[in-house]
């Protein structure tokens, strides 16, 4: 697997990943999710579950055209999702469980038909 290492400044440490996943899994990362990671269009798994991470999630992550795994739980996120999420048509798996969303469920989480976890 081709590794990539990106420098995100605002998360103050470095997050790599590589064509598969990306997981800072479970080790009180905080700060926002930086919008650069949408960069990564090869991206099949994004797993941040278990930290501190909070702010609205970027719409730009909405553009990732591989993505099967989105593990986003128990972290601090706020605001609504981004309605750029309907794109995700090879999402497989979305978790979003023990945040602070607002707003309504989105239409496209309950019309997609390839969803195999929520």
């Amino acid at each position: 697997m081709k590794l990539v290492s990106i420098l995100i400044a605002s998360w103050n440490s470095i997050l790599t990943c590589g064509c598969y996943a990306s997981s800072p899994l479970g080790n009180r990362v905080s700060g926002s999710i930086p919008k650069e990671l949408a960069n990564i269009t090869t991206l099949k798994s994004l797993s941040i579950e278990y930290n501190q991470f909070s702010g609205n999630l970027p719409p730009k992550l909405g553009n990732l055209p591989q993505i099967e795994r989105m593990l986003m739980s128990s972290n601090n996120f706020t605001g609504e999702i981004p309605a750029t999420f309907a794109k995700l048509t090879t999402l497989k798996d979305f978790r979003i469980a023990d945040n602070c969303f607002s707003g309504s469920i989105p239409d496209f989480i309950q019309n997609r038909t390839n969803l195999e976890k929520l």
